[in-house]
């Protein structure tokens, strides 16, 4: 059995359904007559497996920089807010 959601159900319940994902429940998400479905890389119960992905890495002297570069532009798009 499996579920079948629409883009504004997956933005009302994104973690009740990632949690269904992460237990093997089959959740597809439809869309202008278009599909997918997100899979969990490692089965469990709840969302607290999720693991923070480090993409710079965290010896390298420029992440420093490029952090605050990066707050430094969020903050600068989100002050017109």
């Amino acid at each position: 059995m499996y579920t079948e959601v629409s883009l504004s159900q997956v933005r009302r319940n994104i973690f009740g359904l990632v949690n269904r994902a992460f237990t093997g429940a089959e959740v597809w998400v439809a869309d202008k007559g278009r599909r997918v479905r997100p899979t969990a890389a490692i089965h469990g119960k709840s969302v607290s497996r999720i693991a923070q992905l480090d993409l710079i890495d965290p010896k390298s002297p420029l992440r420093h920089t490029f952090l605050t570069e990066v707050v430094q532009a969020w903050e600068s798009d989100w002050a017109d807010l």
